[in-house]
């Protein structure tokens, strides 16, 4: 993935979250109980959402 599209791709789970590619991966893998309580929890899927971004950020040594 180039620079680019990781920022194409950012703002759109920055813009309208990550609720579909969520739901595909817990359809596609088992995940655990525990993860599966929280899956919808705005708290939880922020954190996912944060993470990705901070994420790009590093890998494109944007962010120290």
């Amino acid at each position: 993935m180039k620079k680019e599209e990781a920022e194409r791709w950012a703002a759109t789970m920055c813009y309208d979250g990550t609720y579909l590619a969520r739901t595909e991966y817990r359809e596609k893998n088992q995940i655990g109980r525990m993860a599966e309580g929280v899956w919808n929890d705005p708290l939880f899927t922020y954190g996912i959402e944060y993470g990705i971004l901070i994420a790009i950020k590093k890998i494109f040594g944007e962010l120290d």
